[in-house]
């Protein structure tokens, strides 16, 4: 699957999303949206994972539905039914974003282990050389999403698993 983010002046920033079976969506981001979806291609692409928001995106899913209050999501998207590594992929992005706007490295295992604990999810182990590569794959997106001049767009590919290695 292809994402495509595009930075304009004049309105908010687009995600368009085109699918390996050539079937497209398109989503309105506003700036804070942009940094998040872009930490979600880095631990899913680090992590190897297409059963989080990507992989789900990628299967067919609108992903609009995900901005939607719990109640108003197709059921497979309520987050109680949503795959165990969507759920973890959010805390994990949510962390790295603290702790890109902080300025300074946090205790991300600590944290992570605490914030999984408490939503009732399994620990998600990550040794310091995956969490080294996770903080530089998201600094670098971040960092050319920072720079791309308005008008432009930045197209970064999610390989789709094999029909063998999708998720049941």
């Amino acid at each position: 699957m292809q994402l495509i983010f595009r930075k304009y002046a004049d309105k908010d920033p687009v995600l368009h999303f085109v699918r390996a079976d050539g079937s497209e969506a398109w989503i309105s981001l506003k700036a804070p949206m942009v940094w998040h979806d872009l930490a979600h291609y880095a631990v899913e692409r680090t992590l190897g994972w297409h059963d989080a928001f990507l992989g789900l995106v990628a299967s067919g899913y609108d992903p609009a539905a995900f901005e939607l209050p719990a109640g108003k999501r197709p059921a497979a998207l309520d987050p109680r039914r949503l795959p165990t590594h969507a759920l973890q992929a959010e805390h994990l992005v949510h962390l790295l974003l603290l702790e890109w706007y902080g300025g300074a490295p946090l205790d991300l295992p600590q944290l992570l282990r605490e914030a999984l604990v408490r939503a009732g999810l399994p620990e998600l182990p990550l040794d310091e050389a995956t969490l080294t590569r996770l903080r530089a794959h998201c600094r670098q997106l971040w960092e050319r999403w920072r720079h791309l001049p308005e008008g432009e767009a930045m197209i970064l590919e999610f390989a789709e698993p094999a029909p063998s290695d999708a998720p049941c």
